[in-house]
Formats: structure tokens, C-alpha cells, sequence
């Protein structure tokens, strides 16, 4: 009886360490400087670690994280009213969930929420009235966002595992989105201007590649991709420029270059292994094509002003070219 009663005693004294040596492994570091500044701060589980920095007036940082075997979050910022939330929920054995978060100005706010193991989420926003969302649901994603200026938008959604997605924007009221599933897909975005959107779809499949790249004022990026190995760039210099591109299928390849002003082009393919590309240098080109089957190539240049072009091509192996340079 007596032997039984000291192992009782026993077990109840190594459960009571463990417990403290888990609650010691938590840390956290608070630095405010300024008036009416609130940071929050809850770790449940083990070697957390969570630093929070505010200088200036009015704003807020809330950190959480729930059930993590190894993370860490940072949150700075420095202006007045801004406000940052950050979350890490779930579990792992041994990779790392980190969040980093980093503002400039006034009246900023970026909120990011991770969950399983292993995922990178970076946002840094620098002047007014911007807004960052990050969204990370699966393992070893990376999301990046790096706004400056005044009142831009910026969500990134990554559903899957091993994706990436990098939004960088420069100028005032742009706009930009990015959502990912599956595995090891990538995404893209640089915006230069004012009044710009671009949104990426990445779907079911793997292995596809998105670019947007917008300089002007007013343009809009479109790109959605569902299958495996396609790959969509798009690049728009100018002002009131509209592109969209679609892929359904595997190996398919999309290119847009418009230089110029009021341009439109739109690209669909469904298929295997099709390829088309469409420049448009000057102002008001309408450009189209379309590719239903596999193995099929579109390439279109349009030159001087006011061009239209239109491209079908249902089959396989089939090609089609159109070059225009004066009205």
C-alpha cells in the first residue's frame, strides 16, 4: 500500500513539473510608447514567443497563439490608430509557424491567421488607411504583402501546402488578391501607380505559376488557373488597361504585354500543352483568343491604335497568327 501511494505521489509531482516547464518555455516582450495604446497577448502550449511594439497614440496589437510546438510572432508599429491581429492555431512536431507584422502611418490594419505547421506570413505597410490580409490554412506556405502609400488593399488566402504569394504595391487606392489550393503553386503581384486591381485563383492542381505586373493608373489583372504545370503572365504599362486569363488543363502557357492606353485582352485555354501570347502596343487594341483541345499556339501583335483581333481554335495542332501595325 505504502509503494502504491509514494508512485501515486510520485506521478502527481512529475505532471505538476511538466506543466511548469511548458508554461516556462512562453515568452513574451511588450514595449509602448505613447497614450492610449492596448496590447494583448495569450500563449497556450510551448515554446511560444510573441514581441509587440507601438510608438505613437491609439492603436492596438492582439497576439494569440494556441497549441504550437514552436512559433513566434512580431508585430512594430509606428504612427497612431493602427491596429494588427495576429493568430496561430493548431500543432506540429517540429517545423516553425512565424508571422511578422510591421506598419508605418496612420490609421493601418493587418490581420493574419495561420494554422498547422510550417507556414511564413510577412506583411509591412507603410502610409495611410491600407489594409493587409493574410489567411494561411495548411502546411510550409509563404505570403508576403508589402504596401506603401495610402488607402491600398492586399488579401492573400492559401488553402494547400507549399504554395507562395507576393503582393508588392506602390501608390494610392490599389487593390489586390491572391487565394491558392493545393500544392506548390505560385503567385505574384506588382502594382506602380493608383486605382489599379489584380486578383489571382489558383484551384485544384499544383505546380502553376502567376504573374501580374501593372504600372499605370486604373488597370486591371485577372488571372485564373485549374489543373497542373500552367503557367500566366501578364504585364500592363499605361493607364486603363484590362487583361483576364484563364487556364483549365495541364502545361498551358498565357502571355499578355499591353503598352498603351484602354487596351483589352482576353485569354482562355482548356486543354494540354496550348500556348498563347498577345502584345499590344498603342491604345485601344481588343484582342481574343481562345483554345479548346491541346497542342494549339495563338500569337497575336497589334501596333498603332484601334485594333481588334479574335482567335478560335478548337482541335489540336493547330495554329493561328495575326500581326497589325496600321489602321
Amino acid at each position: 500500500m505504502t509503494h502504491i501511494i509514494t508512485r501515486s505521489l510520485l506521478l502527481a509531482t512529475l505532471c505538476v513539473a511538466a506543466q511548469t516547464v511548458q508554461a516556462q518555455e512562453n515568452t513574451s516582450a511588450v514595449s509602448q510608447i505613447g497614450n492610449d495604446n492596448l496590447t494583448t497577448v495569450t500563449q497556450v502550449g510551448y515554446l511560444n514567443q510573441a514581441s509587440a511594439e507601438q510608438v505613437g497614440n491609439h492603436n492596438s496589437i492582439e497576439q494569440l497563439q494556441s497549441g504550437q510546438i514552436s512559433s513566434t510572432v512580431q508585430a512594430s508599429q509606428k504612427g497612431n490608430s493602427n491596429a494588427i491581429t495576429q493568430q496561430q492555431l493548431g500543432s506540429g512536431a517540429d517545423l516553425v509557424n512565424r508571422l511578422q507584422a510591421t506598419q508605418t502611418g496612420n490609421e493601418n490594419k493587418i490581420d493574419q491567421v495561420q494554422k498547422v505547421v510550417g507556414n511564413l506570413g510577412v506583411a509591412t505597410q507603410t502610409g495611410n488607411n491600407n489594409e493587409a490580409i493574410q489567411f494561411q490554412f495548411g502546411r510550409a506556405n509563404e505570403a508576403t504583402t508589402e504596401q506603401t502609400g495610402n488607402q491600398n488593399y492586399s488579401e492573400q488566402r492559401q488553402l494547400g501546402n507549399f504554395n507562395v504569394a507576393t503582393i508588392s504595391t506602390t501608390g494610392n487606392n490599389n487593390g489586390a488578391y491572391q487565394e491558392q489550393h493545393d500544392l506548390s503553386n505560385r503567385a505574384s503581384i506588382t502594382q506602380l501607380g493608383n486605382g489599379n486591381l489584380s486578383a489571382q485563383y489558383q484551384a485544384l492542381g499544383s505546380s502553376n505559376k502567376a504573374d501580374i505586373y501593372q504600372e499605370g493608373n486604373n488597370n486591371l489583372g485577372l488571372q485564373s488557373q485549374e489543373g497542373s504545370d500552367n503557367i500566366a503572365s501578364l504585364r500592363q504599362v499605361g493607364n486603363a488597361n484590362a487583361s483576364l486569363q484563364v487556364q483549365l488543363g495541364s502545361g498551358n502557357e498565357a502571355s499578355t504585354d499591353q503598352e498603351g492606353n484602354g487596351n483589352l485582352a482576353l485569354q482562355y485555354q482548356e486543354g494540354i500543352a496550348n500556348a498563347a501570347t498577345i502584345d499590344q502596343d498603342g491604345n485601344n487594341h481588343v484582342a481574343a483568343q481562345v483554345q479548346l483541345g491541346d497542342f494549339n499556339t495563338a500569337q497575336v501583335w497589334q501596333g498603332s491604335n484601334g485594333q481588334t483581333s479574335s482567335i478560335l481554335q478548337a482541335g489540336n495542332n493547330n495554329t493561328a497568327t495575326v500581326h497589325q501595325d496600321h489602321p
